[in-house]
């Protein structure tokens, strides 16, 4: 089941004030920020006119074993350009990724808002739409990562000097 917070980021466009132009999105229980996070906002001034979005980008070992399904960018950091999404047809594309996705019988596929945005990026916009954030935005330090996450022994040294708190 996904988590009305899970929904709300692929419909921000449509819950947001109209005075808002940009949202970030992350996780919460697994995500470290190292850097100040007006660079991430800065990202979005990067971004090319067809792009409605930019997210990580993931690879990792378990990801490469579950192919089965459009699966490169990460949902747990993105930053929404809500203006430009509020401009096209977001709602429906979300929609439809999701309807394509069952339809396709991707295995794994949750309808969750990293499996509808990769449906949306693969399936309707041939690859576009989307900018890839910069690694320091989202690192998997390794593949299997989950177990060695609440482990901070088994952590990359950068990580452990980059830690900010005990």
């Amino acid at each position: 089941n996904m988590s009305k917070a899970l929904y709300a980021r692929l419909l921000c466009h449509e819950l947001l004030p109209l005075d808002v132009e940009r949202a970030i999105a992350m996780d919460l229980g697994d995500i470290l920020v190292f850097e100040d996070i007006l660079g991430l906002w800065e990202e979005g001034d990067h971004l090319q006119p067809d792009e409605l979005l930019a997210a990580a980008s993931h690879r990792s070992q378990e990801e490469s074993l579950r192919q089965t399904k459009p699966s490169e960018l990460n949902g747990g950091v993105v930053l929404y350009e809500v203006s430009r999404m509020r401009q096209g047809n977001y709602t429906e594309d979300t929609l439809r990724a999701a309807i394509i996705g069952l339809e396709k019988g991707y295995q794994h596929f949750c309808v969750w808002d990293q499996d509808i945005l990769n449906a949306m990026r693969e399936d309707l916009w041939g690859l576009k739409g989307v900018r890839l954030l910069p690694c320091r935005w989202s690192i998997f330090p390794m593949a299997n990562w989950q177990f060695f996450w609440n482990t901070p022994s088994f952590w990359l040294r950068e990580l452990v000097e980059r830690r900010r708190y005990p």
